[in-house]
């Protein structure tokens, strides 16, 4: 499903952009924490709320702490919204 993908992708970007106020900032599916110094613990669960809300999911602990880059987050929106 590489339109979902895309799409996801294009969320995802959308989301760290504002969060982290970088417009011109370039995601990837391994885009992670080790490249951007503000993707820090309290980020990491603002990402992870603001795709909560955009998609109406809920992740559970396990599911946070596995995440390390863009294309987990994908990968389990992708999962909790059953286009996996």
């Amino acid at each position: 499903m590489p339109d979902t993908d895309d799409a996801l992708l294009s969320d995802i970007t959308d989301i760290l952009r504002d969060m982290f106020e970088e417009d011109d900032l370039v995601v990837t599916a391994e885009y992670s924490r080790q490249n951007n110094e503000h993707w820090d613990s309290m980020n990491h669960l603002n990402i992870i709320f603001a795709l909560e809300s955009k998609y109406r999911i809920k992740f559970g602990v396990v599911d946070i702490e596995e995440i390390q880059n863009v294309g987990d987050l994908i990968r389990l929106v992708k999962k909790k919204t059953g286009k996996a």
